[in-house]
């Protein structure tokens, strides 16, 4: 295999999807009726019935009809003015195609926009209010993050956790510019 290693080489969102609908499959048969399931599974009773259509267990004429629609090749607008539905109600009665949201492992670009809103959100805060904690935040936030230094050479930083589960404040892994910019705060 040429090229770098994959950083999730077990993540397999195909598989994941399909193992869920699995499980959704076998909920629904023991289930006794869609509000309960949805309920039980704290999700709206809509998103649950797309879900089911996914997983092709939950079928109606509209649901049919539209679906044909599609699979002809007719494009949403087309199948609006058809069947007289919205843009929702026509996107609603088609099966998922992109995967679940919210899921227990997510996916890599996920786990980048994730920590793109999270870095974002320590900087606006420490611009806003610069303090010690603040600083400390965006320090934590911002490890592993492809820095330059002053000569262009390339660097990342890793704190330390310590035995009680969080991250050691030594100020020996803060870099100088930390320690003297903010030593009067």
């Amino acid at each position: 295999m040429a090229g770098r290693p994959k950083k999730k080489p077990e993540y397999n969102p195909e598989l994941q999807f399909n193992n869920f609908l699995q499980e959704l499959r076998d909920a629904y048969e023991e289930a006794d009726s869609l509000r309960s399931l949805a309920d039980e599974l704290n999700i709206s009773l809509l998103k649950l019935r797309k879900l089911l259509i996914t997983a092709d267990v939950f079928t109606s004429d509209i649901c049919t009809e539209i679906n044909d629609l599609y699979q002809s090749g007719k494009k949403i607008p087309e199948i609006m003015k058809l069947t007289g539905f919205s843009r929702a109600s026509v996107h609603f009665y088609l099966p998922y195609t992109k995967g679940i949201y919210n899921a227990a492992e997510i996916s890599l670009n996920a786990e980048r926009c994730r920590t793109y809103k999270i870095r974002q959100e320590q900087v606006r805060l420490l611009k806003e209010i610069p303090s010690v904690e603040n600083l400390w935040q965006a320090v934590i936030a911002f490890q592993d993050y492809p820095f330059k230094t002053a000569t262009g050479l390339p660097f990342r930083y890793k704190l330390k956790v310590g035995k009680n589960g969080e991250y050691n404040r030594g100020t020996r892994y803060l870099p100088l510019t930390f320690r003297v910019e903010f030593s009067n705060i």
